[in-house]
C-alpha cells in the first residue's frame, strides 16, 4: 500500500493533514525508515496527491490489514452498512464474558439480527466457544434462558443452523453452558442456564473477605459462617480461600443444581461444613443450627426483609457478629427500608450506629440494587 514518507519531524503535521482530507489510512501502523517515518494513506486518496503533498515521495510498503477493533466493526461481514447506520446505538454494545461464553440481550427493534449479531461477536472474539441470546431470566430459581446462536468447532464458525446440523453427541458438548471461571483468583464452577450467578457481585464478595477478616481479629479465632442462599458457593469459596478464617460453614440453597455445581467444585465437603438443598425459612427449626453462627450473608435481595427475622436467630446470641446483606428497593424508599431493617436487627441484638443501606447499582429503570452491613455486638 502506498506510505507518505516524511522526515520524522514533521511526522504529526502531515499524519494531520492526511486526517483532515479523510485520506489517512486508520488502523494501519505508522513505519519507521531510518531517518523518515511512512505513513500509510487510504486507497481512497488521489494519485498524485495535491498539494500540500505535492513533491513528497510516495512509497509502496505491505502491511497486513488491520483487525477490526470492535464487533461491530465485523457485523459489516454480515449485514449491509445502511442497516448498520440506520440502528446505530441500538446495537447490544454491552455483554457477558463468562469463561469461553459471551451473554447478550438484544433490543426488540434489532431482534431480527440476533443472527448476525452473534457471528459478528464470536468473530470478534477469538477465545469463545459459544456465544448465547438471553431471554432474561425463568423460573423460581431465575435461571437463564440462553439461545445458542453461534459456536466455534475446530477453528470454524457455526450459525444456529450449523450448530442444530451437528451429531447430538458434539452438539450436545458444543452448546454446554457448564464452565470455571477464575474470580478474585478464585476458581468457581457455574451453569448460567441451570443457576444464577452474577460476576458484577464480585466486588461485594471481597468485601465479604475484608469484613470476615476483621470479625476474625476481633474474636481471634476462626469464624463459622451460614450462607442459606449460597448458589454455586461463591461468596463461601472466597472466604475459604483465606488461610485460617473459616472454621464452621452452614450453605444452602433451593436449588439442587446450584448445590451439585457447588459440592463439584468443593470436591469433597469439609469436616465440620454443611452444603445441602434446604429452605431458608425452615433453618430456625433446626435446634443444630440456632445460636451456632458469626456470620449471616443475606443474598436474596428482592426478599431480604422478609427473611432476616427467620435467620437472624441462627447467629450467636452474644459478642460481635455480622450480617452482611442486599436488596432491591426504590431509591426514594431507602429511608423506610433502613428504618425496617434497623428495627428487625436491633431484636436480635446492639449496635453502635444505625445500618445504613449503600447504593451498588441501578437494577432496573425504577429500582438500585444496595448493601448492608450490620456489625452486632458494638465492635
Amino acid at each position: 500500500m502506498r506510505h507518505l514518507s516524511v522526515p520524522k519531524r514533521r511526522t504529526e503535521e502531515f499524519k494531520r493533514l492526511l486526517i483532515e482530507n479523510q485520506w489517512y489510512a486508520k488502523g494501519y501502523r505508522i513505519l519507521s525508515d531510518e531517518e523518515c517515518t511512512l505513513i500509510p494513506i487510504s486507497d481512497t486518496a488521489p494519485s498524485p496527491l495535491p498539494s500540500p503533498f505535492t513533491g513528497i515521495p510516495i512509497v509502496e510498503e505491505i502491511q497486513e490489514a488491520p483487525s477490526p477493533n470492535t464487533w461491530l466493526e465485523h457485523l459489516q461481514d454480515h449485514l449491509p452498512q445502511s442497516v448498520i447506520d440506520e440502528h446505530e446505538g441500538i446495537w447490544p454494545n454491552s455483554q457477558e464474558q463468562l469463561g469461553d461464553l459471551v451473554i447478550f440481550k438484544i433490543d426488540r427493534e434489532v431482534e431480527k439480527y440476533a443472527q448476525q449479531v452473534a457471528l459478528a461477536k464470536i468473530s470478534y472474539a477469538k477465545k469463545t466457544r459459544l456465544v448465547l441470546k438471553d431471554l432474561g431470566v425463568k423460573g423460581e430459581f431465575r435461571v437463564r434462558e440462553l439461545i445458542p446462536l453461534a459456536a466455534r468447532l475446530n477453528g470454524e464458525i457455526l450459525d444456529a443452523d450449523g450448530i442444530c446440523a451437528l451429531e447430538e453427541n458434539d452438539r450436545i458438548e458444543l452448546t454446554s453452558t457448564k464452565i470455571s471461571i477464575k474470580e478474585n483468583g478464585v476458581s468457581i464452577l457455574l451453569d448460567p442456564s441451570s443457576a444464577y450467578y452474577s460476576n458484577r457481585l464480585a466486588g461485594e464478595r471481597r468485601q465479604t473477605v475484608n469484613s470476615a477478616l476483621e470479625l476474625r481479629e476481633v474474636l481471634d479465632r476462626e469464624v463459622n459462617v451460614v450462607d442459606p442462599y449460597c448458589g454455586v458457593g461463591p461468596a463461601i469459596l472466597q472466604l475459604n480461600n483465606e488461610k485460617d478464617l473459616l472454621n464452621r460453614v452452614f450453605a444452602s440453597d433451593l436449588n439442587q443444581a446450584a448445590i451439585d455445581l457447588f459440592i463439584e467444585r468443593l470436591g469433597c465437603v469439609p469436616e465440620d461444613w454443611i452444603v445441602e438443598t434446604r429452605d431458608a425459612l425452615k433453618l430456625r427449626e433446626d435446634e443444630d443450627l440456632l445460636g451456632r453462627f458469626d456470620i449471616l450473608l443475606m443474598n436474596l435481595p428482592h426478599d431480604t426483609l422478609s427473611h432476616l427475622p427467620s435467620l437472624l436467630p441462627l447467629l450467636t446470641k452474644q459478642g460481635p457478629r455480622l450480617v452482611r446483606g442486599w436488596a432491591v428497593v426504590k431509591e426514594e424508599e431507602i429511608p423506610q427500608h433502613d428504618a425496617k431493617l434497623n428495627s428487625i436487627l436491633s431484636e436480635h441484638g446492639s449496635f453502635s450506629k444505625p445500618v445504613e443501606s449503600s447504593i451498588r447499582r441501578q437494577y432496573n429503570s425504577t429500582m438500585v440494587l444496595t448493601r448492608f452491613e450490620a456489625r452486632l455486638g458494638n465492635w
